[in-house]
């Protein structure tokens, strides 16, 4: 768990990064910050930036290594997209090329990889593109992550294809987020280039929560995650609606992580006041608990290691006309198969229970 100082060095050189602020920094220990700007992947930030406030915790020898590999992830993505323009493949941008967008433009943000939604009845068109551009398939959705394809480029750029890129949410929410237009390509709208294509603001942010609140679940909600939070409301909110957002947010019964990860952006990092209202409690302190200090507490380490795939709560990927659903069992007897699945179970629960997470009993193909 980050302190309060650490909290407060790191979110001081995060507004150094998002507003180019030149105030003097709290005195902080360069070894132990880089440890934490590894943790919170913000290392390329770091070491690209000519802040001279930031020159005792940056590597100059690192920064050409990060600037070449942001530009094969953004040239690769204009290629796929330039292909995929002349094929007819509808595709979104999720965080990666947009979020950039919202950062200073000399700002290097990390990203590992680039993901992609797909709405349905494209995949095999995807697949045929792929390999008329030799990129090979590394794990298919039954193989992998549920509802996702996994390629990777000779130069080692990993693309990530999402048929379905909300999970871990029960048959009401999925049919909701489709009430929304979520899978469709109604969802999907130019970029302001015309060069790719993303997701209505609206949707992104709300994939950018979700996103940010499975990481709550496995210790694993790193301090880049709410950069990208901060930048994008900052950039995008003029062109959302915030009552309505605040509607699909009850709805989907997501208040509490809201809380905790708006009011930190908030409170913290300089995120525009007028878009989120708290609603109870804002859960600071239980958001600090699942930042990673490098130093973990025994619990910490527990949760941290915790498995994403719970073998009593498996969930698979369905493929009907073209279509993609998810379907999730219940099997409560796997509880008790093992120690380890047991106590996996008690920190599941444990975790379900303080951000309030919905769990599907029902076993519905959504």
């Amino acid at each position: 768990m980050l302190d309060r100082a650490q909290i407060k060095s790191l979110t001081a050189i995060a507004r150094h990064i998002l507003y180019q602020e030149h105030t003097p920094l709290p005195a902080a220990e360069p070894a132990m910050m880089r440890q934490l700007f590894y943790l919170h992947g913000m290392e390329s930030m770091i070491d690209c930036c000519e802040d001279p406030a930031l020159a005792p915790f940056r590597k100059p020898e690192n920064a050409f290594g990060h600037l070449l590999y942001h530009r094969s992830l953004e040239q690769t993505l204009l290629l796929l997209f330039a292909e995929m323009h002349s094929r007819g493949i509808k595709a979104a941008v999720l965080k990666g090329k947009v979020i950039n967008e919202c950062y200073p433009a000399n700002v290097v943000r990390t990203s590992g990889d680039i993901d992609l939604f797909v709405p349905g009845r494209q995949r095999e068109a995807v697949d045929r593109m792929m390999a008329d551009l030799h990129i090979s398939i590394g794990r298919d959705m039954d193989h992998g992550q549920c509802g996702v394809d996994t390629f990777e480029t000779a130069a080692g750029v990993r693309i990530e294809v999402h048929y379905l890129y909300f999970q871990r949410l029960s048959a009401r929410q999925r049919k909701y987020l489709r009430t929304q237009g979520c899978f469709s390509e109604d969802a999907i709208v130019p970029s302001a280039d015309g060069r790719y294509d993303t997701l209505r603001p609206d949707l992104h942010l709300l994939y950018l929560i979700y996103h940010a609140g499975k990481h709550l679940m496995v210790h694993t909600v790193t301090l880049h995650m709410l950069m990208d939070l901060t930048a994008f409301i900052n950039r995008y909110a003029p062109e959302i609606d915030a009552a309505a957002f605040r509607r699909m947010i009850r709805a989907l019964r997501f208040t509490r992580i809201c809380n905790a990860l708006l009011c930190f952006c908030m409170k913290y990092l300089g995120m525009r006041r007028d878009f989120w209202k708290k609603t109870g409690c804002s859960m600071e302190p239980f958001l600090r608990l699942m930042f990673n200090a490098g130093q973990e507490t025994y619990w910490e380490q527990y949760i941290s290691r915790m498995p994403g795939d719970w073998k009593f709560y498996p969930n698979i990927c369905i493929e009907r006309d073209g279509e993609f659903f998810h379907q999730y069992q219940w099997l409560p007897k796997r509880i008790f198969k093992n120690k380890y699945t047991f106590s996996t179970f008690v920190g599941w629960a444990a975790m379900r229970l303080l951000w309030h997470y919905e769990v599907d009993f029902s076993g519905e193909v959504a």
